[in-house]
């Protein structure tokens, strides 16, 4: 199955490592790993490199973990194509991701900070 996964604002914390260590576990089962972020820390995109996960930054200039960014949704839209689904943390990737993804994709959501 492929799985894309997108963070808002990637930086060394729990609901990160928490999608990381998902997404890896997945990984070793057959899943397809792939995470887009719109803004990160350079201690974020480490700490998923120290785990051998590369990520595609979008490069906001502020955090998008709960801002919404039309910027960041287009970018995502072309990328998501091709996902059997999509797997959100943050409220700024949720609303990026709704907007971009494509028609019938499953798009779920997990808030970290509730």
């Amino acid at each position: 199955m492929r799985t894309i996964r997108v963070i808002g604002n990637l930086e060394p914390g729990g609901g990160q490592l928490s999608a990381l260590r998902l997404g890896t576990a997945l990984a070793k089962r057959g899943w397809g790993l792939r995470f887009l972020v719109g803004s990160a820390t350079a201690e974020g995109v480490e700490l998923f490199r120290s785990h051998g996960v590369e990520v595609e930054v979008y490069g906001a200039r502020r955090s998008l973990q709960y801002e919404c960014d039309e910027g960041f949704s287009t970018w995502l839209a072309a990328r998501l194509a091709g996902a059997d689904l999509v797997h959100v943390h943050q409220f700024g990737a949720w609303w990026a991701t709704a907007r971009g993804a494509p028609a019938g994709v499953p798009v779920v959501g997990s808030e970290h900070n509730a």
